[in-house]
């Protein structure tokens, strides 16, 4: 059954002080409730909430699981879903901690060398923001962000050179 995951996590909690041998020990089992395991729980309750269309569910979990540890993967959902989903300043700031992630992947001099290049996922979804806000909207949001990588910043001069649906608004 498909409930209210907060009170899923009290429950297992509880249960888990009930019962310390369920899974071996006690300290295991907290582990598996509250601990390292718990962020593996949450990115799977988060495809689940996908597969069931309860999309604020879904971007539930995922924040969870970024909250707990860092993954791409769930990064990039949630750049996925709040560029798909209109959250301009969330996606902007979900392609801001992806662009940091794929420049840190980098070697220092070949970032320099060839200056900001976004990752295809981060130019994606700024060009899709750009299309349903306008480029002008889009600027203005960034403004108001403060810092935010130079690669995002060379997106919406390449947005209007490369004429993306949008650029002229």
């Amino acid at each position: 059954a498909y409930s209210d995951w907060a009170d899923d996590a009290r429950k297992a909690a509880e249960r888990s002080k009930a019962s310390p041998m369920r899974s071996g020990t006690a300290e295991s089992t907290k582990a598996e409730v509250t601990g390292e395991g718990s962020a593996s729980l949450w990115m799977s309750r988060a495809l689940l909430a996908k597969r069931l269309n309860r999309e604020l569910e879904c971007e539930r979990a995922y924040r969870r699981v970024v909250e707990e540890v860092w993954s791409l993967e769930a990064w990039r959902k949630l750049l996925i879903f709040y560029a798909e989903g209109g959250y301009r300043r969330e996606a902007l700031l979900a392609a801001d901690t992806l662009q940091r992630y794929h420049d840190s992947l980098q070697p220092k001099g070949q970032v320099d060398k060839m200056g900001p290049i976004a990752a295809s996922e981060v130019t994606s979804a700024v060009f899709r923001l750009i299309s349903v806000y306008g480029l002008q909207n889009i600027r203005e949001e960034l403004l108001r962000m403060g810092q935010v990588h130079p690669a995002i910043r060379e997106l919406l001069l390449e947005a209007v050179s490369w004429k993306v649906h949008g650029y002229d608004q």
